[in-house]
């Protein structure tokens, strides 16, 4: 046992050091300075309103928005660790770490440690292993707490349902209400409910105005077509991102249609294997 919290505790040390050579790319990242920008005007935010609260908490502190982002990143690692040691088994704190360090370097250091798609993430994974250790209370407050972070981890929701015992449920759904409370009382308790309630008017305004953007397989497609043609495609630079100025709603309702396909067999899927307890075939249908 000592052993094994020696490990778990080099791993977490190591990984706190590394995090800290990323200073670098978080204080030069353009999305860290959009997040700081919200911050100051949560009302203006495209993110749900528990993320604009992050967002607003992390400017309170004295120090810069870089600083606190890092510091919050460090104290998110380490209670997973601490969570998943203390209420998992015990190889479950160095696989989250490992896991998460591994997925740093696949996705890309501006796409993780300077986004907050890693906060995200680190809730997923401890959604999956809760769920692995029969704690599935647990399992849907933190994917609530993802979900109320970006919105499309819902889409997981289903599976837990499909892969939770009968007599597990009842726990399931008890976590998912307590993460549904929570999510709407911190950003109410830290913003306000006025402010709040324009942050979710504003949010499904902007994604309703998006387009189809240059780097979809869609316009991947269209794009290498109109250049075989020696043609160039129109592109619009707007909501922070270049769009394919050519490619309409008629694509926004195709890709709206497949993945809808898409979700439906991958719930077929996971419950044609539901009395299957692998710990492979799951993470791979979350992901």
């Amino acid at each position: 046992m000592k052993l094994k919290l020696s490990f778990t505790l080099v791993l977490l040390l190591s990984f706190l050091a590394v995090l800290t050579t990323f200073y670098p790319y978080v204080q030069y990242s353009n999305d860290i300075d959009v997040y700081e920008k919200i911050a100051g005007s949560v009302n203006m935010s495209e993110y749900p309103p528990l993320t604009s609260s992050l967002f607003y908490a992390l400017s309170l502190p004295s120090f810069s928005f870089e600083t606190a982002w890092l510091i919050f990143l460090w104290l998110m690692m380490i209670g997973a660790a601490l969570y998943a040691y203390r209420f998992c088994k015990t190889l479950d704190a160095p696989i989250v770490i490992i896991a998460t360090f591994v997925s740093i370097y696949l996705i890309g250091v501006h796409y993780s440690v300077a986004c907050f798609d890693i906060v995200v993430m680190l809730l997923i994974f401890m959604s999956w292993r809760a769920s692995l250790n029969d704690r599935w209370k647990d399992s849907g407050f933190f994917l609530i707490l993802a979900s109320a972070l970006k919105l499309t981890p819902i889409v997981l929701l289903p599976i837990l349902y499909i892969l939770a015992p009968k007599k597990a449920r009842g726990r399931l759904s008890y976590g998912i209400i307590v993460g549904v409370i929570v999510s709407v009382l911190i950003p109410i308790f830290t913003l306000g409910i006025s402010k709040s309630t324009e942050n979710v008017k504003y949010m499904l305004k902007y994604h309703s105005e998006r387009g189809v953007g240059i780097d979809s397989t869609w316009s991947g497609i269209h794009m290498l077509a109109k250049n075989l043609n020696g043609e160039k495609v129109e592109t619009a630079l707007h909501h922070v991102a270049h769009h394919n100025a050519e490619l309409g709603n008629s694509i926004t309702f195709a890709s709206t249609i497949i993945l809808i396909l898409g979700l439906l067999a991958i719930y077929y899927f996971a419950w044609k294997k539901r009395s299957e307890k692998s710990s492979i075939w799951i993470p791979l249908t979350m992901i």
